[in-house]
């Protein structure tokens, strides 16, 4: 330690104005990547806005849209977990929340306090949990698990359980919601995707290149970025040669330094944003017809200029890794689908079985009734909705181990085991809550009949889903690849385009926002036609299904 602050390179004064001339420089080019990225985002969404309210919406589901995210908790119990500051083990009670609280996990000193403010609350986005390993048990004289940060910079949370197999259900669910919760940032879309593109737009401009995790709020993330960029281009080369203890100290003591400097210039940039939100508002609200079609016309030009650009990196991509990719994913996805239908007709069928069998229903005994079968959709047991989807799922996921090479730079198994395993989950929760809207509008009609009707919008739906998920996952899997070869290049031939914006539109539109957007759809585009023509044989699959389960709700 003493060494370390020995050799602290900002008791040197030139390197401290060095290091905080670089922050400014940082702090500013961020800042006007924000404005502008508010301004594009603003316009992009008011546009859409207007386009929607211009046409009739197109029916594309059958099935009735759920009315809400899942709000069961996915798993609660009591653990004993360790302080941070004062170290010591203290049983508590935790509640790992659902979608529509974030997959948050909020912490009790009993379960009677469930109805109180929790203790605290662990956000999972940035997090993974593992378990001990064995000397770890030897350590703790416990079985448990500690929830890992993907960032050194974030806390790591270490938990004990009684039992392995508590341990075991613990991380399972906890590995669900650290996957799939979002980073805590703005809830209003058009800011948090502008704060998303001004950060990535930063870190590219300082040739920081590595992709990070958004797991964090906005001025945690802010200040993570400055440090990461201020590392790559300034006090890497101050502290490389020092012992590893030695570096890690100093590179903390450093970093202590910057997170000074991001307050004060986050409150900045976050003043300097109001005035360019609200003068870009009121010129969208008085001319957004003319607007509409400046956009219009300037993104053809964007896509004139930069065809030439992004076709072959998208070709090429496309050529090598969507077919491979697509043929390891979907026919564990297909088989994952058909035995989601299948228990999901078969649990509503024994329901209309208890039903009938039962006397003296009232309709709130029905809700109540689907409401329990609609939480059982996260449950893991075969018998369940997606239980058996579920298992199969994670075996391919671990399977997939073995086939890395066949996935581009960036792609993670888990997030396409997570995709497809989500669309099978939305299915089957549409299904059930399509059966129970039916029976609430005309009680009359009977069950099986409504079931029969289910089953026919759900055949229609799943090959929909089916082909979204498809795209959706080798076009996220890809599009990181395509945008690092193509962007810097076509930003740079767009750049001319700005001056022939309309004086009027200059503060609402650049065509260097619009050059994601057009490689986006592109791609989009080019994985379409793959997934397509890859199709025949799934339709019909389903189809054949669909007779299958007919007959079995008629007998």
């Amino acid at each position: 330690m003493f060494s370390a602050l020995a050799n602290n390179p900002l008791n040197d004064s030139a390197k401290r104005e060095e290091l905080t001339n670089k922050f400014q420089e940082v702090a500013t080019l961020f800042t006007t990547q924000y404005v502008k990225s508010v301004a594009a985002s603003l316009v992009t969404h008011s546009i859409e806005e207007f386009e929607e309210g211009k046409n009739e919406p197109a029916i594309k589901y059958n099935l009735f849209p759920l009315p809400g995210p899942p709000s069961e908790s996915l798993h609660s119990g009591m653990m004993q977990k360790k302080g941070d500051i004062n170290t010591a083990f203290k049983p508590r009670h935790f509640v790992l929340r659902n979608a529509d609280k974030n997959f948050v996990c909020d912490y009790y000193k009993s379960p009677a306090d469930v109805s109180k403010k929790p203790l605290g609350s662990i956000t999972l986005c940035g997090y993974k949990p593992v378990k001990f390993d064995e000397n770890k048990v030897k350590e703790m004289k416990s079985s448990g698990f500690e929830l890992q940060p993907y960032s050194e910079r974030r806390r790591t949370w270490v938990f004990k359980c009684e039992t392995e197999e508590i341990t075991d259900e613990w991380v399972k669910h906890f590995e669900i919601a650290c996957w799939k919760s979002a980073p805590p940032l703005n809830e209003d879309p058009v800011m948090r995707e502008a704060f998303e593109s001004a950060y990535w737009n930063t870190r590219w401009e300082f040739g920081v290149w590595s992709w990070v995790p958004l797991a964090m709020n906005e001025s945690e993330t802010f200040g993570a970025m400055c440090c990461d960029i201020l590392y790559d281009t300034i006090y890497y080369e101050w502290i490389k040669d020092f012992p590893y203890s030695t570096r890690m100290t100093l590179r903390t003591t450093i970093e202590k330094f910057i997170i000074g400097l991001c307050g004060p210039a986050w409150t900045a940039c976050a003043n300097a944003i109001k005035p360019v939100k609200e003068t870009v508002e009121n010129t969208v609200k008085s001319s957004i017809s003319p607007l509409a079609e400046a956009r219009l016309t300037l993104k053809t030009s964007v896509v004139d200029a930069i065809s030439g650009t992004i076709n072959p990196p998208i070709q090429e991509n496309c050529g090598s890794f969507a077919n491979k990719m697509l043929e390891k994913f979907l026919a564990p996805m297909s088989d994952a689908m058909e035995s989601t239908i299948k228990a999901t007709f078969k649990c509503l069928g024994d329901d209309i079985k208890d039903l009938e069998e039962a006397k003296n229903i009232t309709m709130e005994d029905f809700k109540a009734k689907m409401f329990m079968r609609e939480r059982t959709v996260s449950y893991w047991n075969e018998d369940c909705p997606v239980g058996k989807a579920r298992y199969s799922l994670s075996a391919w996921r671990w399977d997939m181990a073995k086939f890395s090479d066949c996935f581009p730079d960036g792609c993670d198994v888990y997030d396409i085991y997570d995709t497809m395993l989500t669309s099978c989950e939305t299915i089957a929760r549409k299904a059930i809550y399509t059966f129970s809207k039916l029976h609430e509008d005309d009680p009359e009609r009977p069950l099986a009949a409504n079931l029969s009707e289910v089953l026919n919008k759900c055949i229609h739906d799943v090959k929909i889903v089916q082909k979204e998920t498809a795209v959706l996952i080798l076009s996220s899997a890809l599009s990181t690849v395509v945008e690092k070869l193509a962007k810097k290049p076509a930003l740079e031939l767009v750049a001319p385009l700005d001056e022939n914006i309309p004086e009027s539109f200059q503060d609402c539109l650049s065509a260097g926002s619009l050059v994601s957007d057009v490689i986006d759809e592109v791609l989009e585009g080019a994985v379409e036609a793959i997934v397509e023509g890859s199709y025949g044989t799934e339709n019909a699959k389903f189809d054949a299904l669909g007779e299958e389960q007919a007959l079995a709700i008629a007998a």
